[in-house]
């Protein structure tokens, strides 16, 4: 535990991000308690609800960082949406460490990009599912493995 306080203690940058990463976290994990609790009351989670009378308002105390074209809430909507970026970016981050460690490399798993989910979500790839290009494959690993083992589980060939 040492070497990490020491860690931070010399370097001011890296305590602030980690303040940072764990607000961020913070709000993730509030958001999935709160969504829970939403659906076991049947009630609406808030960033959800909808008022067409208050679409495109500007920000205020009411609406910090204003409405959305749903009259939504546009920070409640983006404090909801850290959920599903801190799901997406450990889920990445955690299978892209995995694949290093089989491989044999030493792994420590560091966000270079400011926010979860690295570079395929810098750089907006949505659609990354192409393992073969000219004839010849180019992607490997563990999502290869599960590709092939779900075809193989439903009896189809690739």
């Amino acid at each position: 535990m040492k070497p990490f306080v020491k860690f931070f203690a010399g370097n001011i940058f890296a305590g602030i991000a980690f303040a940072v990463l764990a607000v961020f976290a913070a709000m993730a994990i509030g958001t999935e308690i709160y969504s829970i609790c939403c659906e076991y009351t049947g009630s609406m989670p808030a960033y959800a609800l909808t008022s067409p009378d208050q679409c495109y308002m500007p920000p205020s105390s009411a609406h910090w960082c204003g409405t959305d074209f749903q009259g939504r809430d546009v920070f409640l909507r983006a404090v909801a949406g850290s959920a599903t970026a801190m799901k997406v970016g450990l889920t990445a981050g955690l299978i892209a460490a995995i694949q290093a460690g089989r491989a044999g490399a030493k792994t420590v798993l560091i966000e270079k990009n400011g926010i979860c989910g690295g570079t395929m979500t810098v750089g907006g790839i949505n659609k990354p599912g192409l393992f073969d290009a000219w004839g010849k494959q180019i992607i490997k690993g563990i999502g290869w493995e599960l590709v092939t083992a779900a075809l193989t589980l439903a009896g189809k060939k690739l």
